[in-house]
């Protein structure tokens, strides 16, 4: 009797285990279940924030470009949205030291100011002329043509075709990543000949124009410049010490066909960048260029 009443205690016992068991594993599978519906909510909601924030920054872009570089951002501004244009024109063109499809001798000479100021081996002027000229003939002594290229890893062919953007310049012998980034803020790479629009270039750009002026002389040109813009190049001209004479060679104006539009949209921990290079009326190339995208968050 008493073995019988053992036995359905234990089998009672055992009952409640299971049962308590089964009770602890359902609750498991619903709490797995409901945090991998949360997450997955919350991966909904970032890709949904992510798209809005990229089609924002998109439309900043489109509606900076129609506008015009000078109109304010006004309407995105409100929504979170930071809009900034830099002149292109202000800047040293890569692709001007190749001009109607031969080396351009005053380009060359500025590069290798502008290359020396920055602390830049000047043979890499060298190397960019055989990157972007259509022969293939080696400029000495820093020039790179198909033998050079194809000794590298991997190997490759000369471009030997105008750069598309200053980031091209990795492709290219001798231009390291630091050596890019010292002179990204510097040169731009514009597809066709332009004049350095001297109401925008850094002094650091002015100092390798003009042979003479010193970097102090050329920073008092700036500071002057941003109270009251040229409006002529004689005007610049007569701001340049006695001592300085403008080479008669080198390609200056006032204003700019080229700018480049940045935009960046926060939306609910998501942020879009967008940047484009665009060309405005009197360009040879009108529109959007290029356009780089990318995320955080």
């Amino acid at each position: 009797m008493r073995s019988r009443t053992r036995c359905a205690s234990l089998q009672a016992g055992m009952a409640v285990i299971t049962a308590m068991l089964l009770v602890a594993l359902a609750a498991s599978v619903a709490t797995f279940l409901l945090w991998r519906q949360q997450l997955w909510l919350q991966q909904v909601e970032s890709i949904a924030a992510r798209a809005q924030a990229d089609a924002l920054a998109h439309a900043a872009i489109e509606w900076k470009r129609r506008a015009g570089a000078g109109a304010p951002a006004a309407p995105f501004a409100l929504a979170g949205v930071d809009i900034t244009v830099s002149d292109a024109q202000g800047l040293f063109n890569l692709n001007n030291l190749v001009r109607a499809g031969k080396a351009s001798d005053p380009d060359l000479a500025v590069f290798r100011r502008l290359l020396a100021s920055l602390g830049l081996p000047e043979t890499l002027a060298d190397a960019l002329l055989d990157a972007i000229d259509a022969d293939s003939d080696t400029t000495f002594p820093g020039g790179a043509e198909d033998l050079d290229y194809l000794a590298m890893q991997p190997p490759r062919r000369a471009p030997n075709r105008p750069l598309l953007d200053v980031s091209s310049l990795g492709r290219i012998k001798g231009f390291t990543p630091e050596a890019i980034a010292r002179l990204a803020p510097y040169v731009s790479a514009l597809p066709e000949s332009t004049p350095v629009n001297v109401n925008s270039a850094p002094a650091e750009v002015l100092h390798a124009l003009i042979p003479g002026l010193d970097e102090g002389a050329a920073r008092a040109i700036v500071e002057e410049r941003s109270r009251k813009p040229f409006d002529s190049v004689d005007a610049f001209r007569a701001k340049l010490p006695q001592s300085v004479r403008m080479p008669a060679d080198v390609a200056l104006g006032i204003s700019s066909n080229y700018h480049v539009i940045a935009s960046r949209a926060r939306l609910e921990g998501a942020t879009a960048f967008h940047r484009a290079l665009v060309g405005t009326r009197g360009a040879r190339r009108e529109g959007i260029l290029w356009r780089t995208e990318g995320f955080d968050g």
